[in-house]
């Protein structure tokens, strides 16, 4: 493995159940979650209802394949993300994990003006974790 990368848009912090997200913009999510639920592989628990629409693209593809599939998603009901981000808080969250061996190869992370225009008009933060697997 050189490296995988995952990248999800995440909207949290609100109020109604996850379920109720899901009608408002008309799309399916990859995970959803409650205040209180416990988070995977850990002792801790969500500090607010969360949720997640993973891109859908394999972990083995290029970082911008990730980005561009994200933005198609939103692209295609731009209008309903509009106003659902208006009043809640949206991220996309980057996960890479790299090899011991990847030194020689790292993934390339950048966001074209496309992407930089698509998330700041929607208000979307932007978070990237490296985890180096041994």
């Amino acid at each position: 493995m050189e490296h995988k990368i995952f990248v999800s848009l995440i909207i949290s912090d609100f109020q109604h159940p996850p379920v109720e997200l899901t009608r408002m913009l008309g799309a399916q999510p990859t995970k959803a979650w409650f205040a209180g639920d416990s988070i995977e592989k850990t002792l801790l628990n969500r500090k607010s209802n969360g949720w997640e629409l993973s891109s859908g693209v394999s972990e083995y593809e290029h970082f911008e394949k990730h980005v561009n599939a994200i933005i198609d998603i939103i692209r295609s009901k731009k209008s309903k993300f509009l106003e659902t981000l208006s009043t809640h808080k949206g991220a996309i969250w980057v996960s890479i994990y790299l090899s011991q061996s990847s030194s020689k190869n790292l993934p390339t992370v950048y966001l074209n003006k496309e992407a930089l225009n698509m998330f700041s008009e929607l208000n979307i933060e932007f978070n990237v974790e490296t985890y180096i697997i041994p």
